[in-house]
């Protein structure tokens, strides 16, 4: 690798960096409304909600977010921390700007787990950002941003806009819904991320066991 390689090497990390921890806190959290007694009718209800919380992501809503985020990762973020962080995102920096594209989600909806009185259920759903960078980049520093995406987000459907200086990431995310003793027994959810980091901050060995995770 000469030096120029080197040079976009490590630009093209530091941003995919600074991406990365935004994303953290970005691509977040859907609610639902609560549960009801059969498990048709908590489907039902959990639908209803889902598709009225992803109105208020393409409306930049930050208050359904947090409103709807499992309470116990407010004892990992404080909810004026996470509301700046994602206010950040959205609004953009000098560096950079997220967007969420309105795409059909296309909700598929698992089994309802029960274990030890908390209730579990994963949702697959499209997901599509586009990430604009402020600087010009080459050919080559975009291409290792493209492959970095790849990997990150764990999609094949990454592509730039050279144009635009955007990256458009398509795929299929997760969202886990819980209702437990911390919900008031109504449905909040936490996103399934790659490594799960703050699932595991707050859920014992053997509910990551058992849900696979």
């Amino acid at each position: 690798m000469n030096n120029n390689q080197l040079k976009a090497s490590s630009k093209v990390r530091l941003f995919y960096t600074n991406f990365t921890m935004k994303k953290f806190l970005f691509i977040f959290l859907f609610g639902v409304l609560s549960i009801q007694n059969s498990f048709g009718q908590t489907l039902e209800s959990m639908k209803a909600g889902v598709e009225k919380i992803y109105t208020g992501i393409n409306t930049n809503d930050l208050d359904i977010f947090l409103d709807y985020t499992y309470p116990r990762v407010f004892e990992i973020f404080t909810r004026e921390q996470m509301k700046l962080a994602l206010k950040a995102a959205f609004e953009g920096s000098d560096e950079m700007k997220i967007k969420i594209n309105n795409v059909p989600p296309d909700f598929k909806y698992g089994e309802i787990f029960t274990l030890n009185n908390q209730k579990f259920c994963f949702i697959n759903h499209n997901l599509s950002m586009t990430l604009t960078i402020k600087e010009k980049m080459d050919k080559d520093e975009a291409e290792m941003m493209v492959e970095l995406f790849k990997v990150g987000m764990k999609t094949d459907d990454v592509t730039y806009d050279k144009k635009g200086r955007s990256f458009t990431i398509n795929k299929v995310a997760t969202m886990i819904a819980i209702s437990d003793e911390y919900t008031k027994n109504e449905w909040r959810y936490i996103n399934k991320d790659e490594k799960n980091v703050l699932f595991k901050k707050m859920f014992s060995e053997e509910v990551i066991e058992a849900l696979g995770l």
